[in-house]
């Protein structure tokens, strides 16, 4: 139990309570909060660093200073982990100008925290209750749906209540989940800040979701955490997260004095250090503060006079916090902070799944000083192994962690029952196994231990034989699990086919010889879908005929030839029903479209649920262009100006009841910026702006990788004039007083950290004679930990990686690679990709200068002419008729604008004409503005081609 310090004398009570209603009373008034806290001891009489913050000597208090120093291993794995990113589609997108998640449905009530436990009751019992409440649609108006922090906390609070971070909390949640108040309500609720909590059942059910991913946060960038509160990203607008962090509690108040937020109270400037663990549930742009007392509220003006204009400058917009300090604190238990007043630590954000158990260890151990036990589990393929082959550890969790109290904590029993998940060490389809559980300490003993096997219909529990086992050193209790010789696995019940499909039926077996595979209807053999199955397959492709009768009563039976009493059909019955439709219509392939553009994604279909749109690019999911809409085609897609341009995309619509059932483009077809086909083309990237920034000129970082490319003048960071260590180029080739693109090595951007750059979209229709070249440099002084440059090229829709691909060190010099392009003429649409990979460490910096392709063009661009198009340009209009063109019949035809330079203005006409007809069109179509002067005006019509000058006044 920890409590207040009260060794002072009389007078010195009195000075303080007079202190805490002044402090009090200023707080109030909207000065700042300078009180320190008073120290809190453990039952000991210790001070671990914890003090109350509250001035009100009679309120709740308020815990501070629950923080731990951060070991070089912490630092090392928050430096590891992933910086999140938006999605290039999505930068720049208009958000809400208020977000606040705290008011979500799945967002749990205010609370105060126990003790020093801020790290868990921000990082579990909001964050993680929250994340989990969304992934599994529940709410925390049950105690069944709120995690339990002190589960993590008294895990890891060396057993007196000390505290700790919340990324200790997501590992241990990653592991093993967290338990819920409803079954270990002492942690949550007022108990010693020690249990652990008993009982297989509480293990059980709180590993129903996992951490599957933490994304750390710059806190200076505020458009990524903006992003991440509203959406995280997904370009959904629904579902947003939180962030937790680790600050002082020094938070500089004042009162909102207009807005909608007008009376609430808001952080000037929430100083930096490591004393509390809080939470970050939204934001709002609508509140303002004037840092500099002139009178206006700006956003790019030098208000801290610190000779820069940045974050700190920004007098608009604030971020939501939420304390764990109970509802008595400030606006209810929450305050508002600046953007330019947030100086959070470790801030981190986590994605959380649902998590589905199949195998778990069962164990009761008994140990009087829990501080020396570490508990893992293990597996082995082989049943007559005395040790495992793999094994899992559990974070924190019972890792000799706890302090030198029994079991249960301070005050209870030494003996507790325990659920460790080891469902990472199931393989569907295994034969059998030995998984173990592993003890190590000088005292204690596993009282009993069996493994619970939830992958059949009914739960199954193999028992050790061994019980009462002392544990000495490290000791190993283990059970075989031999899985059942044949289990049917898809259909299994509740599935919805249909006839006139292709689907696979499955089954897992380690029987020799072949297998039927026989469809029941009810309990009786309907048909034999396959007479004999070779061994080793285990799944059969089953076309179900276009006349198989329909119902909702089916079972598939699986049975070995060899021996057929080893068989087994379907637990539950699945329907067969009619076979329905969706067929993509367009884009289909071929298609160019133009970013910024709206395009109508087309498709019919016989679905009475919704659909699934998705925007893919070479094979993979780029974004989610619509998210469980009513499949009404046509869907109006509004192309984003974000999205890269690639010649790889396609569009896929899925049905949402039916995963399987979906339809993409037949073809690739192409997201564009201006079209380059005018050569030579040169690019020496003197124009760019200098840092990992959005590229000029239509050259493009592709996102989703691991970096971006640099734009650099003079030497890299890591380049050194004077040895003994040094990489990258001393200044561009070009000039040596130029810019050129760079992979930076350096820190945590090594090894193996991927960033790839794309070139502007080439027309090579008319191309002959065509060379490409670029410089390098890749200087590695220890010539141990270069990395590699690929260069890719995409050729009407199709990449062709490793057409050029350097690596090691090639010395301190920039270099040539050239590249005969004659396999590439005549192909429509061509782009280039480089690709960078760092190497083994810092001295991996790899530079490119000077890309230049250079070709040669026909002065007659046209493939066959053909006078008869009788192409006529009057007051801004072209009339033009396509007489006996293709016999009368209907022929794609396409209208382009190009300037001088060779890159394409806009696209007039794409779509089928009939020849014969007279069709006109303006120059100022499609919205697009026109600058006046000379343009070349391209036609194509089938196989035929022309180009005109014209005079645009």
């Amino acid at each position: 139990m920890l409590k207040v310090l009260h060794k002072f004398s009389f007078y010195c009570i009195i000075s303080i309570f007079i202190s805490y209603s002044l402090l009090s009373s200023q707080t109030l008034n909207g000065v700042e909060q300078n009180f320190r806290g008073e120290k809190i001891l453990d039952d000991q009489g210790n001070w671990n660093g914890l003090m109350n913050m509250n001035p009100d000597p009679d309120g709740e208090p308020w815990i501070s200073g629950g923080l731990s120093p951060l070991t070089a291993e912490q630092i090392a794995e928050y430096n590891s982990l992933p910086t999140f990113q938006i999605p290039e589609h999505l930068k720049g997108r208009a958000l809400p100008q208020t977000v606040d998640n705290s008011k979500a449905p799945q967002f749990r009530k205010i609370f105060n925290q126990k003790g020093g436990s801020c790290g868990q009751a921000s990082g579990m019992g909001y964050h993680f209750t929250y994340e989990r409440n969304l992934e599994l649609g529940t709410l925390p108006t049950s105690k069944n749906n709120i995690c339990a922090y002190g589960f993590t906390w008294n895990f890891v609070n060396g057993g007196s209540g000390t505290g700790s971070w919340p990324s200790s909390g997501y590992t241990i949640a990653a592991a093993m989940g967290c338990g819920h108040v409803a079954d270990f309500n002492n942690a949550d609720n007022g108990g010693s800040g020690t249990a652990w909590m008993d009982g297989y059942k509480g293990y059980y059910n709180g590993n129903d979701c996992h951490v599957v991913e933490q994304v750390k946060f710059n806190a200076t960038d505020v458009e990524k955490m903006k992003n991440w509160f509203y959406d995280k990203g997904t370009g959904t607008g629904k579902n947003g997260g939180i962030i937790t962090f680790g600050s002082s509690t020094k938070f500089n108040i004042t009162t909102i004095q207009s807005g909608p937020f007008r009376g609430q109270k808001l952080s000037r400037r929430l100083e930096s250090g490591s004393a509390h663990a809080m939470t970050l549930a939204g934001y709002s742009d609508e509140i303002e503060h004037d840092i500099n007392g002139d009178g206006i509220i700006t956003e790019d003006v030098d208000v801290t006079r610190d000779g820069k204009v940045d974050f700190r400058d920004r007098e608009r917009g604030a971020w939501q916090l939420i304390n764990s300090w109970g509802g008595g604190w400030n606006n209810s238990g929450k305050i508002w902070v600046l953007y330019s007043g947030f100086e959070g630590r470790n801030v981190l954000g986590i994605k959380v799944k649902k998590f589905e158990t199949k195998m778990m260890l069962k164990a009761k151990v008994t140990h009087r000083s829990r501080g020396s036990l570490k508990l893992t589990t293990g597996f082995s393929s082989d049943i007559n192994a005395t040790t495992p082959s793999k094994t899992k550890s559990y974070g924190k969790a019972f890792n000799r962690a706890g302090g030198s109290h029994p079991m249960e904590g301070s005050g209870g029993n030494s003996t507790i029952e325990i659920g460790l998940d080891v469902t990472q060490f199931y393989t569907t389809g295994m034969a059998q196994g030995k998984f173990f559980l592993k003890a190590e300490s000088s005292s204690g003993t596993v009282v009993s231990m069996s493994l619970l096997d939830y992958t059949g219909t009914q739960v199954q529990e193999t028992v050790c034989d061994k019980t009462n086992v002392s544990i000495s050193g490290t000791t190993y209790l283990s059970v075989v699990k031999v899985f059942a010789p044949l289990t049917t696995l898809s259909p299994n019940g509740g599935e919805k086919w249909e006839r006139g499909r292709t689907f696979d039926v499955t089954w897992s077996t380690a029987l020799s010889g072949n297998f039927k595979v026989e469809l029941l209807k009810g309990s009786s053999v309907q048909s034999v879908i396959a007479a004999s199955v070779p061994a080793g397959s285990n799944a059969y492709k089953w076309d179900i005929p276009a006349g198989q009768a329909l119902g909702t009563d089916f079972k598939i039976r699986v049975s070995s030839l060899s021996d057929p009493s080893k068989v087994d059909e379907s637990d539950k019955a699945f329907t067969i029903e009619e076979k329905s439709q969706l067929d993509l219509t367009l884009p289909n392939g071929g298609e160019e479209i133009e970013k910024g553009s709206t395009v109508n994604i087309t498709w019919s279909d016989n679905l009475s649920g919704n659909v699934n749109i998705g925007l893919y690019k070479d094979g993979k999911l780029y974004s989610t262009i619509a998210e469980d809409v009513a499949s009404q085609s046509p869907y109006k897609w509004q192309v984003s100006d974000k999205v890269n341009s690639g010649l790889d995309y396609r569009v896929r619509v899925t049905s949402v009841d039916k995963e399987w059932l979906f339809d993409e483009s037949q073809k690739n077809f192409t997201i564009r910026n201006p079209i380059i086909a005018k050569f030579p083309y040169i690019q020496n990237f003197d124009k760019f702006d200098n840092g990992s920034v959005p590229l000029r000129e239509y050259w493009e970082q592709i996102k989703g990788e691991d970096l971006d490319w640099t734009v650099q003048s003079g030497s890299t960071p890591s380049r050194i004039d004077d040895p003994p260590d040094e990489t990258g180029a001393k200044a561009d080739h070009t000039s040596g007083q130029g810019k050129y693109l760079f992979t930076e090595a350096s820190g945590s951007n090594s090894p193996g950290k991927k960033m790839n750059i794309v070139t502007p979209i080439f027309d090579f229709t008319h191309v002959s004679n065509a060379t490409l070249s670029f410089w390098y440099h890749m200087f590695d002084k220890t010539e141990q930990e270069m990395g590699t440059l690929s260069m890719d090229i995409n050729a009407n829709g199709t990449w062709e990686n490793d057409v050029i691909k350097l690596s090691g060190n090639a010395g301190d010099q920039w270099l040539e690679k050239k590249l005969d392009m004659a396999k590439y003429s005549g192909t429509k649409l061509l782009q280039v990709r480089f690709r960078g990979t760092t190497g083994q460490g810092w001295h991996s910096d790899i530079c490119i200068d000077d890309f230049k392709i250079d070709a040669s063009i026909p002065v007659n661009t046209t493939l066959k002419t053909y006078s008869s198009f009788n192409i006529n340009y009057v007051d801004s209009r072209i009339v033009y008729t396509l007489p006996g063109l293709n016999n009368g019949k209907k022929t794609h035809v396409s209208l382009e604008l190009y300037n001088l330079q060779g890159k394409r203005i806009k696209t007039l006409v794409d779509g089928l004409h009939t020849t014969g007809k007279q069709y006109t069109v303006s120059l100022t179509s499609n919205s697009v503005p026109l600058a006046r002067g000379l343009y070349l005006l391209k036609m194509k019509a089938g196989e035929y081609r022309s180009t005109t000058r014209v005079l645009y006044k």
